[in-house]
């Protein structure tokens, strides 16, 4: 059977817990055929983001025609994109026909807390990249950002803050990722024209993580590429519960460093 070809568009993390590397391992993993595009190359470990040096867009176009030519998508999820490559990644998805799955998980600031893109910046990105997208997958500070406001209390507030985002940027539907609030349970949500739809999992005690962002991005992507004639409300369970058992098994390690996935997505699929 071939697998269907995902590309991952983002930036290169030379640690391997985030980034391009880690949506390659996250997809692979997924049982999917994934290709890399980079737009960024970065200076950082786990713990830092030093510098982050920008792809020449014109090459960038280069990379993606000749995937292309031999490797067409069945899904696309861009991450980290500098406001350089901006116009190149818009002329790839453009590019692309109809029927391909693009996710949006958008970089406002690292996970380490360093920064990226600015306010203004970071809207105007989503202004212009959002359209495109059939899933946008910010975080609460990231929605927060893109709002100009910050978000309600409660799975109430995570709704109607991602109803605006969608009805703002236009996107076919939202993620919104809950794990920056405190509680026992954390919350996250998903928008799209049929409804509003509330994800509920156990906190789990974790050092702070490095890529985990990124990989949930990458775990849905690949579970509704390969499930193309499902309802996507009806596939987010599996990837949230993988993700969750990725969080446990960290958890369960012991040390106080800062975390990735790496060794978890190192099993063969469904271990």
């Amino acid at each position: 059977m071939t697998l269907p070809v995902v590309w991952a568009i983002g930036g290169i993390d030379p640690s391997g817990g985030a980034g391009i590397y880690q949506d390659l391992k996250v997809m692979s993993w997924s049982g999917v055929h994934p290709m890399g595009i980079p737009v960024a190359l970065t200076s950082q470990n786990i713990d830092h983001v030093r510098e982050v040096l920008s792809v020449d867009p014109d090459f960038i176009l280069r990379m993606a025609g000749a995937l292309l030519e031999r490797h067409p998508p069945r899904g696309v999820k861009v991450g980290l994109l500098p406001e350089h490559a901006l116009s190149a990644v818009i002329g790839i998805l453009n590019d692309l026909d109809d029927d391909v799955f693009v996710a949006v998980d958008p970089i406002f600031r690292f996970g380490s807390g360093d920064p990226f893109l600015d306010e203004a910046s970071f809207r105007e990105m989503a202004t212009c990249i959002f359209p495109l997208a059939d899933m946008v997958l910010p975080n609460i500070p990231e929605a927060e950002v893109l709002l100009g406001s910050p978000l309600l209390p409660g799975a109430s507030g995570l709704m109607d803050g991602a109803l605006k985002i969608r009805d703002l940027y236009g996107p076919v539907s939202v993620y919104l990722k809950g794990g920056h609030r405190e509680g026992r349970v954390r919350t996250d949500v998903f928008v799209d024209q049929t409804g509003c739809f509330v994800l509920d999992r156990n906190e789990v005690n974790i050092p702070s993580l490095h890529g985990g962002g990124c990989t949930l991005a990458s775990l849905l992507v690949s579970e509704i590429v390969r499930s193309p004639d499902s309802p996507i409300r009806d596939l987010l369970d599996s990837p949230r519960n993988i993700f969750q058992r990725a969080l446990e098994w960290e958890s369960s390690r012991p040390g106080n460093e800062r975390r990735t996935f790496e060794r978890f997505f190192s099993t063969p699929y469904g271990d």
